[in-house]
């Protein structure tokens, strides 16, 4: 993968640690067509799958 690419995909997980920014990421998704499911589906992969596990579980 491209560094360009990780430095971006790490950026956002960071970003996605803000609700109001997760809200917005979610709700621009859903306004470009995305229904629910593929938009949170989205947003928790950004985020990293293990960290938002770790996040819910507490």
């Amino acid at each position: 993968m491209p560094k360009r690419s990780m430095d971006w995909n790490e950026h956002l997980a960071k970003e996605l640690k803000d609700p109001e920014f997760a809200q917005g990421f979610i709700e621009e998704l859903l306004s470009e067509g995305d229904s629910l499911q593929e938009a949170l589906g989205r947003a928790i992969r950004a985020y990293g799958v293990k960290e938002f596990a770790k996040k819910v579980k507490r």
